[in-house]
């Protein structure tokens, strides 16, 4: 390498047009500073020096004795210094000296080297896409002439070498790596490397996609893609179906909860792990056997519940038709019509419904008409329990208990008719007994057929200015009518089956009687 050595004056050296380096050299007093200069072939020196010194190449033999016989062919300057060319500065050691002032020991040597600077090393091998932390190595061709290497590396970086290859812990700063190759005469040019430094991706933000879903639907679930990710490593829950390499994933849901995960991955290795949980709901199973009364009376409240149905969120019930009552819950009170028919139930949740529950439900409708045979009173119904009643304050009548009865004195009476469980009171009739063998039975009007399709007739003794209601179970007015007529046809065959009300105001009295339309 060139050696600068400042001492009280100094040397430098800047380029000329057409020359090298040149190499200055001045002279403090009687002394040359620097006294001695290495350069290189093809370098220039310039002497600047006083206007009382000159400089005169000499033989090595006279500059040992201070002489200042000049040298043939030898360089010489004026005095006050200036140029020696390249042409004059052979290689090896030229002396000079001072002429006025050799003998006292003013002189110099000009040592002229052959070298050169290194040429610019070649392209540098190893990898352009690395990992944090990881070791790499880089090199170049070895260089002619070359003595040493100095490299760069980006900063926060770690690793040192003066050779033609250098080993390096990458850091997460992208750069350059550079090399040059050194001799005493120089550096070459620098050759320049990028390298990009790559870290594992930063760990998935939240999943997105639904939390609750319904076995067999299809899914998306998604995050935002990560800066640096290469793919995205998914997994889903056993059962489950789909696949995907991308930020979102589409996959089938089978019947088990469980986990989706997902990481973010490239060449340096995967992230922290994101998960996300999921539950798969399946459509209810069909619910158990229904708990409640097979059979049942017409105009009674009945209860009728299942078992609580697993990931069940509501039931739908269905009741036979002239019965009230609705439930979304696993039971439901219902008020029976006069019809039979099948209660049902089914368990609901957002995936769909179950396979329905059937019970097979058998209404038992008691005949409570009653056969008025002169003041005699027999109940219709056969094969059934019997008391009779006086409608002034419906008392039983006591010991009468048979299907026929035969009151000792005018009045109001009804039959309560018991039969399959289930009981029911008849119309009131009124009964007049006038003298001891004439007995004539009142009744104010007669219903039939009853029960019948719809369709009856209302048979009266007298319906002078009579008002005609008919009422359903719940109380609700369905049919209005005034009449004069002893003989009344009402059709509502157009209404649900069930029992119905039929109450007949005059302007002396009030009547109602119970009807069933089937």
């Amino acid at each position: 390498m060139k050696t600068k050595i400042i001492l009280s004056l100094f040397l430098i050296f800047v380029s000329f047009s057409g020359f090298c380096t040149v190499w200055t050299v001045n002279n403090s007093g009687t002394t040359y500073t620097p006294a001695t200069i290495t350069i290189n072939l093809g370098d220039t020196v310039n002497f600047s020096i006083d206007g009382s010194h000159n400089a005169l190449e000499v033989s090595q033999s006279t500059w040992n004795a201070n002489g200042n016989t000049a040298l043939s062919g030898g360089f010489q300057t004026s005095y006050g210094g200036g140029i020696v060319l390249p042409a004059q500065l052979s290689v090896g050691t030229h002396y000079y000296v001072c002429v006025p002032h050799a003998s006292m020991g003013m002189k110099g040597t000009i040592i002229v080297q052959n070298c050169s600077v290194p040429a610019q090393p070649a392209t540098i091998s190893g990898n352009a896409a690395v990992c944090a932390t990881t070791s790499n190595t880089y090199s170049v061709t070895t260089v002619a002439g070359a003595t040493s290497y100095t490299w760069t590396i980006p900063g926060g970086w770690t690793g040192s070498s003066t050779t033609n290859s250098i080993n390096t812990m990458a850091g997460s700063s992208s750069g350059n790596i550079t090399v040059k190759a050194n001799n005493s005469c120089g550096s070459s040019p620098v050759r320049t490397f990028s390298v990009t430094a790559n870290t594992v991706p930063a760990q998935p933000a939240t999943i997105s996609g639904n939390a609750a879903v319904c076995a067999t639907t299809s899914n998306t679930y998604s995050v935002t893609a990560v800066s640096g990710a290469a793919s995205y490593t998914w997994t889903i829950p056993g059962g489950w179906t789909g696949s995907s390499t991308t930020n979102s994933i589409t996959a089938t849901a089978g019947t088990t909860s469980g986990n989706i995960t997902v990481t973010a991955n490239n060449s340096c290795g995967s992230s922290l792990v994101r998960t996300f949980s999921v539950t798969a709901n399946t459509v209810p199973a069909q619910p158990a056997a229904i708990s409640g009364n097979a059979a049942v009376c017409a105009t009674t409240s009945n209860t009728y519940s299942v078992a609580a149905v697993s990931g069940a969120t509501s039931y739908t019930w269905t009741i036979p038709g002239g019965w009230t009552g609705s439930s979304t819950t696993n039971s439901i009170a219902a008020m029976s019509g006069t019809s039979s028919g099948n209660i049902t139930v089914k368990a609901n949740n957002s995936c769909g419904s179950s396979v329905i529950q059937t019970l097979n439900i058998t209404t038992n409708i008691v005949d409570t008409s009653v056969t008025v045979s002169g003041h005699t009173l027999t109940a219709n119904a056969a094969g059934a329990s019997y008391q009779w009643i006086n409608c002034n304050g419906n008392i039983p009548v006591s010991g009468q208990m048979n299907q026929s009865f035969t009151p000792v004195s005018s009045g109001s009476y009804a039959v309560i008719v018991s039969k399959n469980g289930c009981s029911d009171t008849s119309y009131c009739y009124n009964i007049s007994i006038v003298g001891i063998h004439e007995n004539i039975a009142l009744s104010p009007y007669h219903v039939f057929p009853n029960p019948s399709n719809g369709k009856f007739t209302i048979e009266a003794l007298n319906f002078e200015n009579a008002s005609i209601k008919i009422f359903n179970v719940v109380g609700a007015e369905i049919y209005q009518s005034s009449t004069s007529n002893q003989i009344t046809v009402i059709d509502l065959s157009n209404q649900p089956k069930g029992i119905y009300f039929v109450k007949i105001n005059t302007e002396k009295s009030s009547f109602t009687k119970r009807i069933v339309i089937q």
